[in-house]
C-alpha cells in the first residue's frame, strides 16, 4: 500500500512530536508499504549539525522523507499546505494519515482514504483548526480519528458524540531497547521508590516541579534522563536529589 504520512512536525528537531511521527513512519513501513513522509522545509527550525536523519533518529531509512516549502514569510502554513496538495495530486497515495488537520482535509476532499491521528483537542488550536476539523469528519473519506489517550478520546466525545464509532484511543507506544543499551547500575538506593523523567530540560516542561517535589520527599530518589537525541544509550543518567 502507498501511504502519505501528512505532518507539520519539524524534522529533523528534538520535539516530541518530531520523534513519534518518524517513528510511525517506519512501523508503517516495516509492515511492507511504501511510505513517504511529507514536512515542513522550515530550515530556520530544524536542528543543525545532522548529516542524517534516520540516524538522528535511532532507525532505518526505511521510508522516504518529503520537505516541502515553507518559506519564514507570512502565511508559511498556507504555502505548506498547497505544497501538500500538490504532493498528494502527484502521488496519489492509497491512504494518507496525519496529525496535520490542514493537509488531512485536502486529503479527504481528493478522495483519498484517511486517518487523523490527534494528540490533542483541535479546538484548542484555534478557530480555523476547528472549523476544518468540522468539515473533515463530515467526509466519507475519514477512515479513522485516532488519539493518544482515553482521555483525549473522552474529550473529543463530549463535543462531539457523534464520533462515536469513529475515534479510538491508541496509546503511543516505543521501540524495546536492546540489552545494550541498559544501564546496568542503577544509581539509586535499594531501599527506596525510584522516580525517573526522560525528556527536555527547557522550561516549561516540567523540570522545575521534580526539583520541587524531591525537595519535599527525600525519602524517594528522583532521576532525569535529559534529552539529546533517541536511543538509550545517548541519554545521561543523574541524580537530581535523595
Amino acid at each position: 500500500m502507498k501511504i502519505t504520512y501528512l505532518s507539520n512536525s519539524i524534522i529533523p528537531s528534538k520535539k516530541a512530536n518530531s520523534i513519534h511521527v518518524m517513528n510511525m513512519c517506519h512501523a508503517y513501513a516495516s509492515l511492507g508499504n511504501d511510505v513517504t513522509l511529507i514536512c515542513p522545509a522550515r530550515k530556520d527550525e530544524m536542528e543543525s549539525g545532522i548529516d542524517n536523519i534516520y540516524r538522528h533518529y535511532g532507525i532505518p531509512s526505511t521510508f522516504a522523507i518529503k520537505h516541502l516549502p515553507s518559506p519564514k514569510i507570512r502565511f508559511r502554513s498556507i504555502i505548506y499546505t498547497l505544497s501538500s496538495l500538490l504532493h498528494l495530486i502527484f502521488r496519489r497515495p492509497d491512504a494518507a494519515i496525519g496529525r496535520f488537520v490542514y493537509t488531512c482535509v485536502l486529503s479527504v476532499k481528493l478522495g483519498i482514504p484517511t486517518v487523523f491521528d490527534s494528540h490533542g483537542p483541535i479546538w484548542l488550536d484555534g478557530k480555523i483548526s476547528e472549523l476544518l476539523f468540522s468539515w473533515l469528519i463530515k467526509s466519507k473519506y475519514l477512515v479513522q480519528i485516532t488519539t493518544n489517550s482515553a482521555a483525549l478520546k473522552q474529550l473529543y466525545l463530549e463535543r462531539y458524540p457523534e464520533l462515536s464509532k469513529q475515534i479510538t484511543a491508541l496509546p503511543n507506544g516505543a521501540q524495546k531497547p536492546t540489552p545494550s543499551s541498559l544501564q546496568k547500575t542503577w544509581p539509586g538506593r535499594s531501599n527506596a521508590i525510584q522516580i525517573g523523567y526522560v525528556g527536555s530540560l527547557y522550561a516549561g516542561r516540567g523540570a522545575e516541579v521534580i526539583t520541587h517535589c524531591a525537595q519535599q520527599l527525600p525519602e524517594f530518589d528522583f532521576h532525569i534522563a535529559p534529552y539529546k537525541k533517541p536511543g538509550l544509550e545517548d541519554l545521561t543518567l543523574f541524580k537530581l536529589a535523595m
